[in-house]
């Protein structure tokens, strides 16, 4: 499967989902993460979870499709920064939090394979 790189809101989330996964003690740091490190069913559920977003809120993203994909990592993730943090008007702001606490947490780890996978 492929990466969409025309759709800015996916490229955004997986570049903070790589960006995640470079920076957790259990990557190898000599082989930084990309795409294709990423398990099969690790990229289709991103994708996925990015598609089932983006349709439901992408009328409001105004032009910011790239900070959307950014932020929806960084909220579901609790990772401190988000929808939430001011840069969304209210209540976009409000609803696209509820909405990327409601998806959930995407939580990765490095399998036996090398590659990394999702719970």
């Amino acid at each position: 499967m492929l990466l969409d790189r025309e759709n800015e809101f996916k490229q955004a989330f997986m570049d903070a989902l790589l960006f995640a996964v470079q920076h957790d003690e259990d990557w190898l740091p000599d082989r930084p993460p990309t795409v294709d490190g990423l398990g099969a069913l690790t990229l289709a559920k991103a994708l996925n979870s990015c598609t089932t977003f983006e349709r439901a809120a992408a009328s409001y993203f105004k032009g910011r499709d790239a900070e959307a994909g950014h932020d929806f990592w960084m909220t579901r993730n609790g990772e401190g920064v988000g929808f939430w943090d001011g840069d969304w008007p209210d209540p976009a702001a409000t609803i696209f939090t509820v909405a990327a606490h409601a998806v959930g947490p995407f939580e990765l780890y490095r399998g036996d394979d090398g590659k990394v996978h999702t719970l």
